[in-house]
């Protein structure tokens, strides 16, 4: 008899963030293209929770050979570095698929933030001290981990505020609970066109062919300053 081929049953997307966010339109993205492909219905799974570790531990978990996780290079690299007892071990339990995509993130802030560019807005959260905080989608995520070399580079001190998932973040910033982020730059320029959010700089060294108008964090006087986020299967 003629062996079935793979996948003989539906694929499993384990997206580690809340629906809306960047991590989760990639994974959409990629299932829907890959059930076409492969002839097998692709049924996509948000997990958050945990800084998206939850999720990578699942997959790592799974036995079905039909469960693939959609993650970020906070689940892949820095969880483990971070905590030894993360209990899933990228380099072991894990298996890479494919590279996604990189981008850097953009520094965002409510459209009312003051200052007229990132000069003047850094200053002002420096001056702010901790009576700013900041949004991330969780201990140890990439927006977390630049936050802090961006107030170790800026001397600015907002506190750490986690949520489930940047849509989450993007609403508290709107309506005035945070007072900046680091954002992929699909989700902040929609806010920003919008009216509702303020881009101050993105992470590259230099400009972004994502966002071209938007000077880098570097150009606004924070030396070396450099951070993306990749995505991979």
């Amino acid at each position: 008899a003629q062996a079935q081929g793979y996948p003989w049953r539906p694929i499993k997307f384990v997206i580690p963030y809340a629906a809306g966010g960047a991590t989760d339109i990639l994974g959409r993205l990629l299932a829907s293209g890959l059930s076409e492909k492969l002839g097998q219905p692709a049924v996509v799974e948000n997990r958050p929770g945990a800084a998206g570790n939850i999720a990578a531990d699942l997959v790592a978990k799974a036995t079905d050979n039909h469960t693939i996780g959609v993650m970020i290079n906070g689940n892949l690299t820095i969880a483990r570095l971070l905590n030894p007892k993360t209990p899933y071990n990228p380099a072991t339990d894990l298996a890479p698929v494919s590279l996604i995509g990189t981008a850097p993130l953009v520094l965002a802030a409510p459209a009312q933030a003051p200052g007229a560019n990132a000069r003047e807005f850094l200053e002002a959260a420096r001056k702010a001290g901790n009576q700013w905080s900041y949004g991330t989608p969780g201990v140890g995520t990439v927006g977390h981990i630049g936050m802090e070399l961006l107030k170790s580079r800026t001397g600015m001190d907002p506190v750490h505020v986690p949520y489930p998932g940047n849509p989450q973040v993007i609403t508290a910033m709107i309506g005035g609970q945070i007072q900046l982020s680091l954002l992929p730059p699909g989700l902040a320029a929609v806010q920003v066109h919008a009216g509702k959010l303020k881009a101050i700089g993105v992470t590259s060294t230099g400009r972004s062919v994502l966002v071209p108008d938007l000077p880098s964090l570097a150009e606004a006087g924070v030396p070396g300053f450099q951070l993306e986020i990749w995505t991979a299967a």
